[in-house]
């Protein structure tokens, strides 16, 4: 191995080390985007639940207060 490659290969490791550092924010960012979106669509079914439950109340309500008044 002589000398001139020495160097090359010293700068190659840091780029690679630069690399990885920057791959694992990366990763970790997703992850924090992943989390955000999951707690997104939690929310996005439970009000989705609950307006079906309150139709489902609003007509049952109207129909029983239409037989109550009649």
């Amino acid at each position: 191995m002589d000398k001139s490659t020495k160097p090359k290969n010293a700068e190659i490791l840091k780029d690679i080390q630069k690399l990885l550092i920057d791959l694992k924010t990366n990763v970790n960012d997703l992850k924090i985007d992943v989390s955000k979106l999951k707690n997104d669509m939690f929310v996005v079914r439970t009000v989705h639940e609950v307006k079906k439950d309150t139709v489902k109340i609003q007509e049952k309500n109207s129909s029983e207060s239409g037989s109550w008044f009649w």
